[in-house]
């Protein structure tokens, strides 16, 4: 989404693959649809227009596989592209018996779980410990508060009173960035959301002016 209020929506919003039984394809058919009568041979077999979507001539050919493509006029489909790719892991329903059941009482809480479906090469990716993703470029979230309350962190055997004294424990990233407003002349035009382009986040909980930013 920081990317998207950055560089505006995207042009178009291109997927690969498709299956047309899917309960959401099919409620969201008309009577009479993608179905009217019209059939055409393609390669070797009768296809009518339930098979037909927007599609690009040169990305089918170059891929060789299902492609859609269409233009993007809303900013909703970012939100659509978010809750596609971090759906989570695919998932499948598990039945365990004992022998064969002929008497046709199945008791479903006992027999079925809810099971995750790992491939192998997924399997042999998370045990070596590789990055599953990668946010290129970075997002800094930034911490937004009321006044004296910002998060603090501690592990629960810390004194209380220590944690509270100790230095920095009354700043966050607001109050530095009010700070660096107040300090830096050439500050006070940025936004906060902006900040991170020319100011980065220390671990004394201080900003410091990038020396090279491509901000402007």
């Amino acid at each position: 989404m920081a990317l998207v209020r950055k560089f505006g929506k995207p042009d178009i919003f291109l997927t690969m693959t498709c299956n047309p039984n899917w309960d959401e394809i099919k409620r969201e058919l008309l009577p009479g649809c993608r179905e009217d009568g019209r059939k055409e041979p393609i390669r070797g077999e009768v296809l009518d227009n339930r098979w037909v979507v927007p599609y690009n001539p040169y990305l089918l050919h170059l891929f060789n596989c299902h492609i859609n493509v269409e233009a993007c006029e809303s900013i909703k489909v970012v939100k659509y592209l978010f809750k596609y790719i971090y759906k989570g892991h695919d998932r499948a329903s598990v039945a365990v018996r004992e022998g064969n059941k002929a008497d046709g009482n199945v008791d479903e809480i006992k027999d079925y779980r809810d099971a995750r479906w790992v491939t192998p090469p997924e399997a042999l990716w998370r045990i070596y410990g590789f990055d599953l993703s990668q946010n290129s470029p970075p997002v800094k979230q930034l911490q937004l508060h009321l006044p004296n309350l910002h998060m603090v962190s501690y592990h629960e055997c810390q004194n209380i009173k220590r944690v509270i004294n100790r230095p920095g424990a009354d700043r966050s990233m607001l109050t530095a960035y009010f700070e660096a407003n107040r300090e830096n002349e050439d500050a006070r035009g940025i936004l906060y959301r902006d900040f991170p382009e020319y100011y980065t986040w220390q671990e004394g909980k201080v900003w410091q002016r990038r020396k090279r930013n491509t901000g402007g």
